[in-house]
């Protein structure tokens, strides 16, 4: 009987110390990562891109040079669009708490907003004057009213690309 013992309280003595030892490596492996950024989305018929930020400062305001910086380095997820189709744009709710605007090659394409979901007719769009590529940008302005400063607090980049 003693060995039954014996034996027992090894094998429940080796469980707890792996069990101790797999909790301490995940616990390692999850401090290395960084908090994932709110995503937008873009939706084109039944075609969706999602994105996490290309600058995003933890909800504070981007300076200038970060600004500059991302306009220049923004990841660009593509989806392609016609003539006649309606975009759709998505935030997370902690992009719409702050207000966001979506700019098309540079342009505002729709006025700032607070809401979670946007659509924007495509066929209002001077088709003919866009290039094959058009680089389309969400925006986290702050446009709620709050008492912060003026500014982009996040970017989120996408490529339209004409359907030939």
């Amino acid at each position: 009987m003693t060995s039954m013992l014996s034996s027992g309280r090894f094998r429940r003595s080796a469980r707890t110390a792996l069990a101790a030892g797999a909790t301490v490596c995940a616990l390692a492996a999850l401090s290395g990562c960084e908090k994932p950024t709110p995503v937008a989305t873009v939706t084109i018929g039944t075609n969706s891109v999602t994105s996490q930020a290309s600058c995003w400062n933890d909800g504070e305001k981007l300076s200038e040079k970060d600004v500059e910086r991302c306009a220049k380095s923004g990841s660009k997820r593509k989806i392609t669009f016609s003539e006649d189709e309606v975009l759709r744009f998505g935030v997370d709710t902690e992009i719409a708490e702050k207000g966001w605007q979506v700019f098309l090659a540079n342009q505002p394409l729709l006025d700032p907003t607070t809401d979670t979901y946007k659509t924007f007719d495509g066929s209002q769009l001077r088709w003919s004057a866009l290039p094959d590529e058009t680089e389309l940008v969400i925006a986290q302005v702050n446009s709620a009213g709050k008492k912060e400063p003026q500014g982009f607090f996040g970017m989120w980049h996408f490529t339209l690309v004409k359907d030939s």
